[in-house]
């Protein structure tokens, strides 16, 4: 009995594969007769020849009919890729693998019948050998498609971003002009955002560029190509746009740079011309007090107002000097560098900008004034308003009736004096010309013969007195002038500068402004005054000393003519030698002298803050802090914290520098630590002017 496996139903050959919605819905309505082939496998032994090739020509049919079908869909998927529609090829390819196994059993059939339908399988094979090559290049297009709709998708995006890139970069630079017209401060936080959002664009830059440059995929048309070129063409137009904005905010900063040194520097530039002008305005007045010296009355009230106010001038000018050494000193360097940094920051700039090289100008003009200002007041004004010893005044008083009477004039100081003391006292070792009409109130006359009582008084003078002989003998000046007409050795001059060392080294803070009086028996007066009755009365005329400030006068007021009246009677001197023959430090009135800081003379930092806080034109208020640590100090104010807050310790120490050429000399400095270094203390009380104490 015979099995009937053909369809009830024959199925018509049908060339239209479009009929429904999906390209699939005829391929889905047909059959893979892929059980029908495994059945009659099994049963071809029980079935006769004619029905197994009855039903092996019905499988055959059912199979020709599926790859035509198979075939069109394959072709419609084409079509829509090729207008740009990506269809899903995932059903035509999963119908396909259920068919690859059937075609090698319809083989092993046709080789049981021994019929002849070898036409029929070669058709069959062929059929699906080309339906399999079609199928596997659709499924390419398919991929080129896709790869293509992902490049022309990416290069979407990246032209997205690009544009917000620019739209933000043109918002923020409205923004910027706009604060820099109203003089606010910008925000540099754009950088920041524009590097967050361009880093990953780049990434996305660089994918389509290695695409497009390796292996770019079939554009018939054109577009991928011309889309790339615009990708190109912006983000290189966006890169520039990113460095020039980059440019443009490093100018600005550099322009607060400037502006922030700028100002820095016309401070300190001020704070200059301010001493210079204060210098000046004491040179003046003092110029002023001794043009009114020479027309005031010779009475002992006039004397002695005349030369306290002189005296009290001169002090001033002294304390505004040490000010002006010390800005000086600080200031030249830093204004000097800054304004280099300055000019070397404009040569380097892209952009020019007129109104700092204006302002650069400007700054460079005011400074080469100020410094022939300043080397005029150091070099000149200044030594021009320092006293002269009393020694060289008796001796330019005593001629001043013959040709010799030029000496008044000033004579410069040796250098040596000058170079070994401290800036604050070093201008107290110079000399400079009094006027003659100051020092004419005071005089009396001279003797007949001045000239040889005073020789006689130089030759006889090796063993001076302990006030007469270190104010004639010792005094600079007075040996420069003298050495024209006594010969001096060399051995005086260096056992005054080894005093001076021993002076010097010997330094005690505690008593930097304590009076020192010197006593002179009242026989080693008669005997000078009998033997240098001229020099006498040259000491007696000597006006008051031009460093001195608000001490008593040395002059002796006029009393009858008498033996004893010849003999000088100066009070009690009120100046420490800071210099062989130099005036000496005058002593502070009773209030400083009762708040100035007393130091450890066994400890060397606290001598050398001592020294400091002593000489400092403003009083300053100092306190060593106590516990086992060294070098720890209270300045100023902090020595009264407002409510909340405690007192600084500031930290001190002591730096000692060689001398390269001469071994033996050495040089202290004391160091204050600020912040994350060490600052000279001088400095720093120049600068912290809130430390000064009332």
């Amino acid at each position: 009995m015979a099995l009937n496996l053909l369809p009830t139903q024959s199925v018509s050959m049908t060339t239209t594969t479009t009929t429904g919605e999906s390209v699939y819905d005829a391929l889905n309505e047909l059959e893979i007769p892929d059980k029908e082939v495994q059945q009659l496998l099994q049963i071809h032994d029980r079935l006769s020849i004619s029905e197994l090739t009855c039903q092996f020509q019905g499988i055959t049919t059912r199979i020709m009919q599926w790859l035509e079908v198979a075939h069109m869909t394959a072709f419609t998927i084409e079509q829509n890729i090729k207008r740009q529609q990506v269809p899903d090829m995932a059903p035509l390819l999963k119908t396909c693998q259920r068919m690859v196994p059937v075609i090698p059993l319809l083989i092993e059939l046709n080789e049981i019948i021994h019929d002849d339908p070898t036409v029929t399988i070669t058709k069959i094979q062929s059929e699906w050998s080309g339906l399999q090559h079609f199928i596997s290049s659709v499924k390419k297009s398919m991929e080129e498609l896709n790869e293509k709709s992902d490049l022309l998708s990416l290069m979407s995006t990246i032209l997205f971003q690009i544009d917000d890139l620019s739209i933000m970069i043109f918002q923020y630079q409205e923004k910027r002009h706009q604060t820099v017209s109203q003089g606010e401060q910008k925000e540099d936080g754009i950088l920041i955002e524009i590097d967050n959002q361009v880093g990953p664009l780049f990434n996305l830059v660089e994918k389509v560029y290695t695409r497009m440059s390796t292996s770019p995929p079939q554009d018939s048309s054109g577009l991928l190509g011309r889309k790339h070129l615009l990708v190109q063409d912006r983000w290189e137009s966006l890169r520039l746009e990113i460095d020039e904005l980059k440019i443009e905010l490093k100018e600005d900063r550099w322009l607060i740079v400037f502006k922030q040194v700028a100002d820095q520097v016309d401070g300190m530039m001020d704070g200059l011309d301010k001493t210079v002008s204060q210098c000046y305005l004491m040179i003046q007045q003092i110029k002023e007090t001794g043009l009114s010296t020479s027309t005031s009355t010779s009475t002992t009230t006039s004397n002695s107002s005349t030369g306290s106010n002189t005296s009290t001038s001169l002090d001033k000018l002294r304390s505004v000097e040490k000010n002006f050494d010390a800005k000086y000193k600080y200031y030249t360097p830093s204004i000097a560098k800054m304004l280099m940094m300055l000019g070397n920051g404009i040569a380097a700039r892209v952009s020019r900008n007129v109104l700092t090289l204006n302002r650069h100008e400007a700054m460079l003009n005011r400074w080469n004034q100020l410094k022939i200002t300043m080397d005029n007041l150091r070099k000149k004004d200044l030594p021009d308003t320092r006293p002269v010893s009393p020694a060289s005044i008796c001796w330019s008083r005593t001629s001043d009736r013959s040709d010799t009477s030029q000496f008044l004039m000033k004579s410069p100081e040796p250098n040596t004096m000058d170079r070994s003391r401290s800036p604050y006292i070093s201008s107290v070792a110079s000399s400079s010309p009094i006027p003659f009409n100051m020092m004419d109130e005071y005089h009396r006359k001279t003797p007949t013969n001045p000239s040889k009582n005073l020789w006689q008084s130089m030759n006889s003078s090796k063993s001076p007195s302990p006030v007469y002989g270190r104010s004639q003998q010792m005094s600079p000046l007075s040996r420069e002038k003298r050495s024209n007409l006594v010969p001096s050795t060399s051995d005086t001059f260096k056992r005054s500068v080894k005093e001076e060392e021993e002076e010097d080294d010997d330094f005690d803070t505690s008593d930097f402004r304590r009076q020192q009086t010197p006593t002179i028996s009242q026989q080693q007066l008669h005997n000078s005054a009998r033997s240098k009755s001229s020099l006498s009365t040259s000491t007696r005329s000597m006006t008051p000393n031009a460093r001195r400030c608000g001490t008593p006068s040395m002059i002796p007021r006029p009393k009858t003519p008498t033996a004893s009246s010849l003999i000088p009677r100066p009070k009690t001197p009120n100046y420490r030698l800071n210099r062989i023959g130099s005036p000496m430090i005058p002593k502070q009135p009773p209030q400083q002298q009762a708040g100035k800081y007393r130091p450890n003379p066994k400890d060397a930092l606290d001598k050398e803050i001592g020294m400091i806080i002593n000489s400092s034109p403003i009083p300053i208020q100092c306190q060593k802090a106590a516990g086992q640590h060294e070098g720890r100090y209270y300045f100023g104010n902090e020595l009264t914290p407002s409510l909340g807050g405690g007192k600084k310790i500031y930290t001190c120490k002591l730096m000692t520098y060689d001398n390269n050429r001469n071994q033996t000399q050495k040089r202290n400095k004391v160091l204050i630590r600020v912040g994350g270094g060490w600052q000279d203390l001088e400095i720093f009380l120049l600068e912290h002017m809130n430390l000064m104490g009332g």
